[in-house]
This record gives C-alpha cells, structure tokens and sequence, in this order.
C-alpha cells in the first residue's frame, strides 16, 4: 500500500453536475456505501491518510476534531519531553570531587 497514490486524468470532455464544470471524476467503493469526487484538476490523488468522506461534513465539526486531535498530540509531546528532561537532570546534576594538586606548591586542593 502505497502512502499517497496520484495518477493523471486525461482532460477529455467536462463533466456537467450541479451546475458546475468537472475535469475529473473518481469513485471509491465502501462497506456501507461509496464516495464520488469530482475534481478541478487533471491529477486525482489517492491515500489513507486522509480519511474518505470528512469534505462533507460541516466545518464547525472538523474544527473541533483538528484541535481536540491537536491537543491530544501535544500532550504526549509534553509527557515523553518531560521524562526526557527529567533523565537529563539526573545525568548533569551528579556531582564529582576532583583532586588538584598546584604544581609550583605542591598541595592538593579539592
């Protein structure tokens, strides 16, 4: 499976529906039913990240899917950075007595 898939349509006579001119149309077959785009644009491209269906529902919707699913990331970001920091702390706060001894005097400092 192929991450993003994208192929040319050949720009041959335009498609008329809903009052409006398509260069490119496509279909995708589901369990429960199936989706047909129709395109501006000579290139349809296909892939799984983006999930079928979601141009129809209403924007308000999307808008608190997109931040709730953002948040959501950046939380995670927040937790595994704040392990990662913690660790980093440990590592640079040990603290190490070194003995140095003055060459023209000879003592040993530490």
């Amino acid at each position: 499976m192929y991450l993003l898939q994208s192929y040319y349509v050949e720009a041959g006579p335009t498609i008329s529906w809903d009052d409006k001119e398509w260069l490119a149309e496509d279909e995708q077959e589901f369990e429960r039913g199936r989706i047909h785009y129709f395109s501006q644009n000579t290139e349809v491209c296909n892939s799984w990240v983006i999930i079928p269906g979601t141009a129809i529902l209403p924007k308000g919707l999307l808008s608190v899917a997109y931040c709730a699913t953002l948040v959501y990331l950046f939380l995670g970001i927040a937790i595994v950075s704040d392990i990662f920091m913690a660790g980093i702390e440990k590592i640079t706060s040990k603290k190490v007595l070194i003995d140095v001894k003055d060459e023209k005097t000879g003592k040993v400092t530490g």
